[in-house]
Formats: C-alpha cells, sequence, structure tokens
C-alpha cells in the first residue's frame, strides 16, 4: 500500500470517528432501520442456537468415545482379575469380543456425524459469518452517507460552494448503503425462514445414525449377556464379605479369653498353635432346600457357634433408623442384651454387621442371630 492510500484511509478513518462522536452527542443525527434491526434480532438469536446445535452434536460424539474407551477398560479389569482358567474368564473375553464390536459401530456412527452432521452445519453456518462481514461494510457505509449528510447540510446552511460536491458524495453514499442495506433485508429472513428445509434432514440423518449405533450394540451386548444369562445379580448379596467376622475376629479381642468371640463356641478354641484357625461360619440368610434350619440345642444362645458380644449393649443408631424385617424362627433371649422373639414377628434393624444382628421388638433394643431374620 502506497504512502498517499495510507494516508487517504487513514483520513477516511478519521472523519468516520469524528461522525460517530457527533452523532453521540447529539450533534448529527444517524440514519435509523426498524426492520433491519428486528431482523438482525432474530439473524443473531438464531445464530447462536445453530452454534449450539453444531456443539452439541460434537459433544454427543465426544461423550460415544469416552463411553466405548470406558467400557472396553472395565473389561480389561475384569480379565486381569479373573484367574484364567475360570469359566468366567473366557466370558469377559467374549464380553470385551462384543465390546470391541460396539466400538466399531460407534465409529460408523462418529463418520456418518461428522460426514453429515457437523460439516453440512459448518458450511450452512458459514453463511451467518458471511452476512456478518457484510453487516460490517454495511455500518461503514452509513456513517458515509451521514457523514456526507451532515456536511451538505452545513454547506448549504453556509452557502458554501462545497455543497455541490459534498452533495454529490451524498447521493453516492446513499446509493451504495441502500443497495446493500435491502439486499441483507431480504437474506437475513431468507436463512431463518429456510431453517426447517435444512433442519429435517440434518434431524433425520442423526436420528438414524445413532438408532444404528444403539441397534449394533444392542446385538452385540445381547451375545454377550447370554453367556452370563444364569448368573443372578442378587448373589452378589452373599459375596460381599468373605473375612472373619468381627464378632470372631482377634483383632477386637484383648487375650483374656472373657472378651467378645473367645470362648469354647469360638473358632480359634480348637484352632493351631497360632491361636487361628479358618471359620466357616458364613450362611446364607435363608436356609437351602430341604435342610433343617434350626440350629442344633447346644448352639442355643450362640450363632454357628458364635455367641453375642459381651459387652454391655447399647442402641447404635437413631430410633428413626431401623429397616423393617421379619424374624424367621423362634428365638429365646439368654440375657438382658438379647431378644426374645417368635417366628413371623416384626422387627426393626439398625445394624448387620456380624453373626449378631441389632434389632427392636416392642420397643426394646437387642440382639438376634443373624440368621434367625431377614429384611422385609
Amino acid at each position: 500500500m502506497s504512502v498517499a492510500s495510507l494516508w487517504a484511509k487513514t483520513k477516511t478513518k478519521a472523519v468516520q470517528t469524528k461522525q460517530m462522536v457527533n452523532v453521540k452527542l447529539g450533534r448529527a443525527e444517524e440514519t435509523v432501520d426498524n426492520t433491519f434491526e428486528e431482523e438482525r434480532a432474530k439473524f443473531n438469536d438464531h445464530y447462536t442456537k445453530l452454534k449450539k446445535l453444531r456443539e452439541d452434536g460434537r459433544r454427543v460424539v465426544k461423550a460415544l468415545t469416552e463411553l466405548s474407551a470406558a467400557q472396553m477398560a472395565l473389561f480389561e479389569d475384569f480379565l486381569t482379575l479373573y484367574p484364567q482358567d475360570a469359566t468366567a474368564h473366557a466370558n469377559v473375553t467374549k464380553g470385551r469380543e462384543a465390546s470391541s464390536s460396539a466400538e466399531a459401530a460407534r465409529m460408523v456412527f462418529e463418520q456418518n456425524m461428522t460426514k453429515d452432521f457437523i460439516d453440512p452445519l459448518t458450511v450452512y453456518n458459514g453463511q451467518f459469518e458471511e452476512l456478518k462481514k457484510r453487516m460490517d461494510v454495511r455500518s461503514t457505509r452509513k456513517i458515509d452517507m451521514d457523514r456526507y449528510k451532515f456536511d451538505l447540510k452545513n454547506h448549504q446552511a453556509k452557502n458554501n460552494p462545497k455543497a455541490g460536491v459534498t452533495e454529490e458524495k451524498f447521493q453516492k453514499a446513499a446509493h451504495s448503503y441502500d443497495l446493500l442495506n435491502t439486499e441483507l433485508r431480504n437474506d437475513m429472513p431468507a436463512l431463518y425462514e429456510d431453517r426447517g428445509s435444512f433442519l429435517e434432514p440434518l434431524y433425520s440423518v442423526y436420528t438414524k445414525s445413532l438408532y444404528q449405533y444403539y441397534e449394533a450394540s444392542q446385538i452385540s451386548m445381547q451375545m454377550a449377556s447370554q453367556m452370563v444369562r444364569e448368573v443372578s445379580p442378587g448373589s452378589l448379596s452373599s459375596k460381599l464379605r468373605v473375612i472373619t467376622p468381627d464378632a470372631n475376629s482377634w483383632a477386637y479381642q484383648g487375650g483374656t479369653g472373657n472378651e467378645r468371640g473367645s470362648g469354647p463356641d469360638h473358632p480359634s478354641a480348637t484352632g493351631s498353635e497360632s491361636g487361628y484357625s479358618p471359620s466357616n461360619n458364613y450362611a446364607p440368610s435363608s436356609p437351602p432346600p430341604n435342610e433343617s434350619v434350626l440350629p442344633p440345642s447346644h448352639m442355643t444362645g450362640t450363632v454357628m457357634g458364635v455367641p453375642p458380644p459381651a459387652t454391655t449393649y447399647e442402641p447404635a443408631l437413631p430410633s428413626n433408623a431401623g429397616k423393617p424385617g421379619k424374624v424367621l424362627f423362634n428365638f429365646t433371649g439368654q440375657d438382658e442384651t438379647e431378644l426374645t422373639v417368635t417366628e413371623g414377628d416384626r422387627i426393626l434393624i439398625y445394624a448387620m454387621e456380624g453373626e449378631w444382628w441389632e434389632a427392636e421388638f416392642n420397643g426394646r433394643r437387642g440382639l438376634l442371630p443373624f440368621n434367625y431374620v431377614a429384611l422385609e
């Protein structure tokens, strides 16, 4: 750019700035087109929503990508934990293969969304960016038109000989402004009114692609789920604890032989020299079929050979924290820490740790053997 061109551009910018200052100070008038401003408000609102639509489409693609990666990671976690010779290890391997098939379907979804949703939306939104640039040109032309009009008015008031040249400039600037202003007033509503014809195929791409992904994923995961159909999720509750119960653990014993869990019925009484022998005191909350569920007479006052805690009983939780339960078998308490209940009695259960559970019956708190009661 030559020095002369640079100087002319700088001078034009200066007089345009001066015109804007005069308008703000009330010394000059500004051309206002209310129809244009209304259309521009709708234009800006519509463009904001379209940009959000594109970003939300990208978010869906990203979310499914992260979900697929997390699913694959979970299968890998199971494979590293399961013994390799276990039947379940082969089932998890099949599950991982099914997840890989679902990942392939996700990749197809991502390709479809990119090619037929995000990319077309980006091109479509480019029209809005182009119109915004044209609006900037319109603003500049409006300033030039208004300043020539302002100068013309002053020249005419003073009979300045420059009035003729200024009027010619004003007419030229007004004509240039009117052409672009009319064009924008037509293009902005055209974009807004066209939204239905554009959005319908876009929505079709999204829903069909998502349906195909879910359908393929469902088929893959159904094959994997058939391998564990016979495994009941409810069986998990009986597998939550395999270590020695707190009531039996020597971690809570003082070594005098009189503490909680000690005595002739304690599993360690007949153990090794170390004072410990593995305990098989775990029993399901309901008895297996065709087996006696009542404890032998010599175990009265104990649960699978484990006496109740020897400490003074104190309720641990507020009265409104109990869970409804039912008594499965008659039980006669041996001291003030234990409850006496009859089969079918309704109770409130407050603590469910170890072999003895804390419950309330008829307003009295006490202990009951865990396999004599059940949650409702």
